[in-house]
């Protein structure tokens, strides 16, 4: 497995170009870089799958925050939205194939179940770990933790 160093400016990047034409306030935290023992696909479909999920499942004027920290030998990469949140019965749902919440459906028609179901996977593969905090109405986070090789830069 090769490495991939992660910085904060590449996840911006990957906000701008989805979001540049939408009506939503988008927060990206964090300093520095961090090399990860993953190769960049993987982590691209990961942090895209996630953002994408909390663009299309937060309404126009909500609002997106992402953060990128080193805790220990751990980087944590949250993603925190406005958006419709996941409800309370599904939670133990949301990362089998094809899953979609009831109002996830209701929200926005179109989608496969699939996007959770890869970025579990794709965690899993580099020995992270995925958690995530949600109510119904009010939003969702998600942090993913992975094992961090070394980092670039000093945090404040």
């Amino acid at each position: 497995m090769s490495r991939f160093f992660i910085t904060i400016i590449w996840i911006y990047s990957l906000w701008y170009a989805i979001i540049k034409d939408m009506r939503m306030r988008v927060i990206v935290k964090g300093i520095g870089g961090f090399h990860l023992a993953c190769d960049a696909e993987g982590i691209y479909e990961m942090i895209s799958n996630i953002i994408s999920n909390a663009i299309r499942y937060t309404p126009p004027g909500g609002t997106i925050y992402t953060e990128v920290l080193q805790k220990d030998k751990e980087v944590e990469i949250t993603v925190k939205d406005t958006g419709i949140g996941i409800p309370l019965g599904d939670y133990g749902k949301i990362f089998k194939e094809f899953h979609r919440s009831q109002n996830a459906r209701n929200f926005v028609k179109a989608g496969t179940g699939l996007g959770l179901t890869i970025v579990n996977r794709i965690v899993e593969r580099y020995n992270g770990k995925i958690e995530f905090e949600s109510q119904e109405g009010k939003g969702t986070t998600f942090r993913i933790l992975l094992p961090c090789v070394t980092s670039s830069f000093r945090q404040d």
